[in-house]
Formats: structure tokens, C-alpha cells, sequence
């Protein structure tokens, strides 16, 4: 009995070394952070093969906003004293040349002083250089004792024209190109290669028209045009303007009708004369013939 106690020990001891091996192990472990690993990556990769409820989708990509294409016209009214308005007008036009063709460009011009003094200036210039024309324009007008009484500003979209006009250009220079092809492969009869060549030099023409268009166009949206009309108030002696001119007018009406009668006078003067000298000589006849019948009876 004894011995068999001595032969089951260490079966024993073995056994309780092994359980206490696997109270050890737990879940801080290394092989049980490995599994813990394991277990997460397969359930990531599950989760990531489901479909899901909602797709976030990239936001769309924002439409580019071209600006219009406006064309500005500006004007203004000055009114200054009729001394003034000259030596406004030549400082305006000093400006416009001063700043170059590339900037500025006088397309009018006019001064008149019949009956009070006027002037006209046409201006075309790239928006910047006329922006600060205008925003001095008051200032200038003020250091001669003027004033700005009216301004006015208009624009014109062309955006629309000019995207129909390239449009319109490239297909017409598409088609130019496939009548090139035309003519160069020699192919058809001379009659067809002929009606080909006259289409082609159509087609060359309205390509022309085209881009002269296109560039007139551009040239308005690039450069605004602006018009100033100069004027001196009215004074008591240009009130009464139409009065001093209907007063000369009836001067010269009634110096015209006295030279008409006098010209008159002059023309029928020899005739007068002559009139009166025949009646004369007709009555002297007349008398001896009544005298000689008067004798003859006594």
C-alpha cells in the first residue's frame, strides 16, 4: 500500500503543475494577445465585406462661373463758363494722350462758339485708366468753376455672341479643312473640284468675317467708350439770342426789299423817261394838227 502511494506522487505533482500552467495563462498573455489579434483582424475583414447602408460619395466638382462679357458705354454732361469750357476741353484731351493709344483713344472731337460755346470729346480706354478719368472728371469741372450735371452708364452683354461666334468659326474652319483635303487628294471630276474650290473660298470668307467680328467684340469688352458733351449757362445776352437774331433777320429783310425797289426803279427809269419823252412829242403833233385844221376853215 505503501509503495503504491510512493508510485502515484509524482502523478500527482505532474497534473497540479499543468493546471496551475493554464490558471497562468490568461488573457495579458502573448498567445493570448496574438488570438485576440487574430480575432479582431477576421472580424474587421468580415465587417469590411458587408455592404453598407450608405455610400459616401465625393462632392461634385464645383462648375466654373465665367464672368460676362459686358461692353460699357458712358456718358457725361459738363457745364462750365464759355471762358472755361476750351481749356477743359484741352486738358481732357491731354489726358487721353498722355496715357498712350494702348490706353486711351479720341474718337470725336468738336468745338463750336457760334451762338454760345459747345464741345463733343469721344473717348475709348481700357476700364481701369476711365474708371479714374470719371472718378476725377467732378474735381476738374469744379477747379474751373464747372460742374457735372449728368452722368449716365449703359452696358451690353455680348457673352452669348461671342460663344456663338467661335463656336460658328470653328466649324467653319473644320469645314475648310475637309475641303482642303478635298482639292489635295485630286479626287472627282473638274467640275466637282471646282464647285469644291469655290465653296472652299467661301467658306475662307465667312472664316474672315468671322474673326473680324470676334475681334471687334473683344475689343469692345477690353476697352469702354465714354462721350462728354461740354456746355457754358445760358446768359442774359444768349436769352435773348433769337430776339438780337429775328431783330438782324428784319434788318436785313427791310435793307433787302428797299435794294429790290430800288433795283426796280433803276430797271423802268429809262423806260419812264422814254414813255414820257414819245408822249410829249405826240401831243406837240398833236396840237399843229389841230392848229392847221383851225387856219384851213377861216
Amino acid at each position: 500500500m505503501r509503495s503504491i502511494s510512493l508510485t502515484l506522487l509524482p502523478i500527482c505533482l505532474a497534473l497540479g503543475l499543468v493546471a496551475c500552467g493554464k490558471r497562468a495563462e490568461g488573457p495579458n498573455t502573448p498567445a493570448a494577445s496574438s488570438a485576440a489579434a487574430s480575432s479582431d483582424a477576421s472580424t474587421a475583414k468580415a465587417d469590411a465585406s458587408k455592404p453598407t447602408s450608405r455610400v459616401s460619395s465625393p462632392d461634385p466638382a464645383p462648375i466654373a462661373n465665367t464672368l460676362p462679357q459686358l461692353a460699357y458705354a458712358y456718358s457725361a454732361e459738363v457745364e462750365a463758363s464759355a471762358d472755361a469750357v476750351p481749356g477743359l476741353v484741352a486738358r481732357h484731351e491731354t489726358a487721353c494722350r498722355s496715357a498712350g493709344p494702348a490706353i486711351c483713344q479720341i474718337t470725336a472731337m468738336s468745338l463750336t462758339s457760334d451762338g454760345g460755346v459747345r464741345a463733343h470729346i469721344g473717348l475709348r480706354a481700357q476700364p481701369e485708366w476711365l474708371q479714374s478719368f470719371r472718378a476725377h472728371l467732378a474735381a476738374d469741372a469744379q477747379a474751373v468753376g464747372g460742374r457735372v450735371v449728368k452722368t449716365n452708364a449703359v452696358s451690353e452683354d455680348l457673352s452669348r455672341q461671342l460663344v456663338d461666334t467661335e463656336a460658328a468659326l470653328r466649324a467653319k474652319t473644320l469645314l475648310a479643312q475637309r475641303l482642303e483635303g478635298l482639292l489635295a487628294s485630286r479626287q472627282g471630276k473638274l467640275s466637282d473640284l471646282i464647285e469644291v474650290e469655290q465653296q472652299l473660298s467661301r467658306t475662307q470668307g465667312e472664316i474672315d468675317a468671322a474673326r473680324s467680328e470676334l475681334s471687334m467684340m473683344r475689343t469692345r469688352v477690353a476697352a469702354s467708350d465714354m462721350t462728354l458733351d461740354y456746355s457754358a449757362p445760358a446768359t442774359f445776352g444768349a436769352i435773348w439770342a433769337p430776339v438780337t437774331q429775328a431783330t438782324k433777320g428784319a434788318t436785313g429783310i427791310f435793307a433787302g426789299g428797299v435794294g429790290v425797289v430800288i433795283t426796280v426803279f433803276a430797271a423802268i427809269s429809262p423806260l419812264a423817261i422814254l414813255g414820257g419823252l414819245i408822249a410829249l412829242v405826240a401831243r406837240w403833233f398833236s396840237r399843229r394838227k389841230v392848229r392847221g385844221g383851225a387856219g384851213g376853215k377861216d
